[in-house]
């Protein structure tokens, strides 16, 4: 389903809905420590104490990261393993992020850049017949150490991704994972945007949830997106 919302420029800007999408994405061999698709026994739905319940007030929305600090680039040619890197800024939640940049396929030894945090917010460029992955994760310190968030999202109604721009032609697909409790409950699917800026909504209640989960205590969100085309992001919010 696609919508739009009013920008504060107020020029419309096209919203994706993704509806209760079981997350199937990443089987790609090439591609290490891939997310495992949903199997039987997931719990569908949101489990949070508040589903179904409408708030008198909404919450304000929250920043999960805009971009604007933790600046870091990373080029990597020919496949490799991941590279992990930490960035500390004010606009990301819990006041860090953590990357981690996958080249899984490249025949041709073309260069893949993953660039965060200055002024043109995270750009992945992709180099020709690549195939890559990368992480966003918040919980942790500037070091690299775990700042579990402890963050209660059972108010809130969405995850929001603002997209600056995305080459749809070859499919991009990305997974949203909340780790809390003894276990974590996960979304994905197929990012489905175009060449001008886009947002794509995730309802929480699209997550499945493994036994154990409590979205009261959200310790720890990680993003995934795998892409053989450039991806430019620029925000995410709850809200």
């Amino acid at each position: 389903m696609k919508l739009n919302r009013r920008t504060t420029a107020g020029a419309m800007r096209p919203i994706l809905v993704v509806g209760a999408v079981v997350c199937t994405v990443f089987g790609s061999q090439s591609i290490a420590n891939a997310v495992a698709p949903a199997t039987p026994g997931y719990v569908s739905g949101y489990a949070g104490a508040n589903a179904g319940v409408v708030d008198a007030v909404a919450p304000a929305p929250v920043v999960i990261d805009d971009f604007t600090t933790g600046a870091y680039t990373r080029t990597l040619t020919d496949s490799t393993e991941p590279v992990l890197a930490y960035q500390g800024g004010a606009g990301i939640l819990g006041g860090a992020r953590n990357t981690k940049l996958t080249n899984g396929s490249d025949p041709r030894r073309t260069p893949v850049t993953l660039d965060v945090g200055s002024a043109n917010r995270l750009n992945l460029t992709v180099g020709a017949d690549q195939e890559v992955r990368f992480d966003l994760s918040y919980g942790y310190t500037p070091a690299g150490g775990q700042a579990p968030l402890d963050f209660d999202i059972t108010r809130y109604r969405a995850f929001v991704l603002h997209f600056h721009a995305v080459d749809t032609s070859k499919h991009p697909s990305w997974a949203l994972l909340l780790h809390s409790g003894s276990s974590y409950s996960q979304a994905g699917g197929w990012i489905d945007g175009g060449s001008g800026p886009f947002a794509m909504e995730i309802p929480l209640t699209s997550f499945n949830h493994f036994a154990g989960t409590d979205d009261k205590h959200v310790n720890f969100i990680t993003l995934i997106i795998q892409s053989k085309v450039d991806v430019g992001i620029d925000s995410i919010e709850l809200i």
